[in-house]
């Protein structure tokens, strides 16, 4: 089971329709193991790594903007508890 933040969906929402290639991000959260539940709060946006196509159809996280997240995540109290990404041309 998981529970989401409020405003989870619309974030990734608005991250996937600022751009015309795949986006990608962390999500940001905790997994309650007592009551079996994954809760997630927060999606982080990350940039993608530079293609020689469109990137309609698949997406690469930067690795540094990865790292960069995961302390901002961590920051926040957070841990990494999945990622996100879209399919724009699908």
């Amino acid at each position: 089971r998981d529970c989401r933040g409020p405003y989870c969906h619309f974030i990734c929402d608005f991250h996937a329709h600022l751009a015309d290639s795949e986006i990608i991000g962390l999500l940001g959260g905790y997994w309650d193991r007592d009551n079996r539940v994954l809760y997630i709060q927060a999606p982080f946006p990350c940039r993608a790594t530079e293609r020689d196509d469109d990137g309609a159809t698949d997406v690469e996280m930067d690795p540094a903007s990865e790292l960069h997240i995961r302390e901002i995540i961590q920051q926040h109290g957070m841990q990494v508890v999945g990622w996100y990404h879209s399919h724009p041309k699908f």
